[in-house]
């Protein structure tokens, strides 16, 4: 049976102790040591991480759209119905997302971070650039800078998680444009 890393932790812990009141310990070597350790920890952790994200993208099944766009006509998915169906998958493989926001170089757009950290320690930073959401589909301002910023937010997050984990969102989105059947070749010349 392996070591918990509570368990490793507190025998390392015990060693540095130990060596701490021998004066014949060489301090050099012992914090190469210490250094090496942190190294393995950091490799395992990462490794851990891996393994999980994995797992949670081999059991994440597509979500459906379940909203509607009526200005464009079109589905998408919202923030709230993309977490109930994944966080449970993602918070079962011990993973857990803090999101944010940071200055962004492009005018106009708001960054969305998230860091998504591991319970064996290692952590991963995302971002996403994303427009600020002030304008309807005619380009004519439909919103309060308050609500831009809290539709780009939504929106932001929406797409950064889908995109960490890999989410499929199932349902056509064709931005309101109907789909077109097009003609064979046969059907070209005879019109011809």
């Amino acid at each position: 049976m392996s070591e918990t890393p509570e368990q490793s932790e507190s025998g390392m812990l015990a060693v540095i102790e130990r060596a701490a009141t021998n004066p014949e310990v060489d301090v050099d070597k012992m914090g190469k040591l210490l250094d090496m350790q942190e190294r393995i920890f950091n490799k395992n952790a990462e490794i851990a991480f891996n393994q999980a994200m994995v797992a949670v993208q081999s059991k994440m099944q597509p979500i459906v759209r379940n909203a509607k766009n009526q200005q464009t006509n079109s589905k998408y998915l919202l923030l709230e119905t993309m977490q109930k169906a994944a966080m449970p998958i993602i918070t079962e493989h011990g993973f857990c997302l803090s999101f944010g926001t940071t200055d962004c170089p492009i005018q106009n757009y708001t960054r969305i971070t998230c860091l998504v950290s591991h319970i064996q320690g290692h952590s991963r930073s995302y971002q996403a650039d994303i427009p600020i959401d002030d304008r309807g589909r005619k380009r004519t301002p439909n919103k309060t800078l308050t609500h831009a910023a809290g539709s780009s937010l939504s929106y932001g997050q929406r797409y950064l998680m889908k995109m960490i984990f890999n989410i499929q969102v199932a349902g056509m989105d064709n931005d309101g444009n109907k789909e077109v059947d097009t003609i064979t070749e046969e059907q070209t010349a005879d019109l011809q």
